[in-house]
């Protein structure tokens, strides 16, 4: 056992004599360590029930380690050692040394750095696959996960260019319902139906509405509802030290918004460019608007459920309300229904005239498929499809037909 002679100095009014101490050093320090915290539970007088108990309550406190730090030891190291002990007796408790000379060669790892600082984005896995294709004969190629700790510690999964990577600074509103954050989750099936759970919770408070997505969803609403104001509004928030109910009361009473606020929060906004007739337009509906805008591109707040007048907004004024011009559409349209505007070609495989076909013998033996008649063209009226833009009007009986038609667009 390897040890150290400490020599004990007292001062000369004291009659003491000088002692000397022995304390072992370096692996034998560990080895005593080691017995002294099993040599209780190694006791081959205990029973297994008596020594598991005993084991157990080693693993659950601390003890402190060979150089002076506070240690925890599991069960299952406890377990080895003892077994160690009773087999070797107290010099198989000496911590086996370790080989710490490095296998991977360094022309390797450089190569490895290399490829990684080429293309920051190649992971350890592909810069493994990268050096597998190209070793030679003899060389060992190091594993993935020996080359994240080597760019670990090149710091190199971070700083592949050697700039800092960006930093993500923490943001809290600075008064109670300044910022609502929501999220959704998915829940369990109801009724046979998927549900979901939304949630809003304040940025500043931690406070959250009741909010839902058991037997149906409004149980499911009401058990919400319940826990958010029983558990979650009343326990401790571990990030701002406060119960977020008490956060958000500490304020006082929330300050209201005004019907013009929250109607302005609901409103449409788009953007538009200003014709040289010093007009825009909006779902087929044309506005007048100030000369003084002419070739600009403005912001068009307004109703979608009343289009006859709308708000103008360029570079932050507010250049009035305009209303429309003519008559045409009042609200917002809806999307015109899918029409077909002529059939497929004779001999498409999803055409009306290859659903079905009769075969005809020839004299030759051969056999020459019949077509049945095509079908009508689709009866769905033309004023009701959004192409073509052209709409001719049926003929009259006495006029006679045109001479030409206006060319399709496709």
């Amino acid at each position: 056992m390897i040890t150290e002679e400490l020599e004990v100095r007292w001062p000369a009014e004291h009659d003491i004599t000088t002692t000397a101490v022995l304390v072992p050093t370096g692996p034998g320090r560990s080895r005593c360590f080691r017995y002294a915290l099993i040599r209780e539970a190694a006791d081959p007088a205990l029973s297994t029930k008596q020594r598991g108990r005993l084991v157990r309550e080693l693993a659950e406190r601390e003890h402190t380690g060979p150089s002076g730090e506070r240690v925890r030891v599991s069960r299952v190291t406890l377990d080895r050692w003892i077994l160690t002990w009773r087999r070797g007796g107290f010099d198989a408790l000496l911590p086996s040394t370790r080989n710490c000379d490095p296998t991977t060669a360094a022309a390797v790892l450089e190569l490895a750095a290399a490829l990684k600082r080429e293309v920051p984005a190649r992971t350890a896995a592909q810069v493994s696959a990268i050096l597998q294709a190209h070793a030679g004969p003899g060389t060992s190629v190091p594993s993935a996960r020996t080359l994240q700790r080597h760019f670990a510690r090149l710091e190199l999964n971070t700083r592949p260019d050697g700039l800092p990577p960006r930093a993500f600074g923490r943001f809290e509103a600075a008064a109670a319902n300044d910022r609502w954050t929501g999220d959704a989750l998915h829940g369990p099936v109801v009724a046979g139906r998927k549900t979901f759970l939304f949630a809003f919770v304040d940025d500043q408070t931690g406070t959250s509405p009741s909010a839902g997505g058991h037997t149906d969803l409004a149980q499911m609403n009401e058990l919400f509802a319940a826990w958010v104001e029983t558990v979650y509004h009343q326990r401790v928030h571990s990030e701002t030290q406060h119960k977020p109910l008490e956060r958000f009361l500490a304020a006082g009473p929330p300050t209201l918004p005004t019907p013009q606020l929250l109607r302005e929060a609901f409103l449409w906004s788009h953007q538009r460019m200003v014709t040289k007739t010093a007009t825009l337009s909006l779902h087929s509906n044309t506005y007048e608007v100030d000369a003084a805008l002419i070739g600009r591109m403005v912001e068009v707040v307004f109703d979608p459920f009343d289009l006859t007048t709308l708000e103008v907004r360029y570079q932050g004024g507010r250049w009035g309300s305009r209303s429309r011009t003519g008559s045409v559409d009042t609200s917002t349209p809806t999307p015109a229904p899918t029409c077909h505007h002529q059939p497929r070609r004779p001999g498409s495989t999803t055409s009306a005239w290859s659903r079905s076909s009769t075969a005809r013998s020839s004299p030759s033996g051969s056999t020459t498929p019949t077509y049945p008649a095509p079908t009508p063209w689709p009866a769905t009226p033309l004023s009701n499809c959004s192409r073509p833009s052209w709409r001719p009007s049926p003929p009259s009986a006495s006029s006679s037909p045109p001479a030409s038609s206006p060319a399709s667009s496709t």
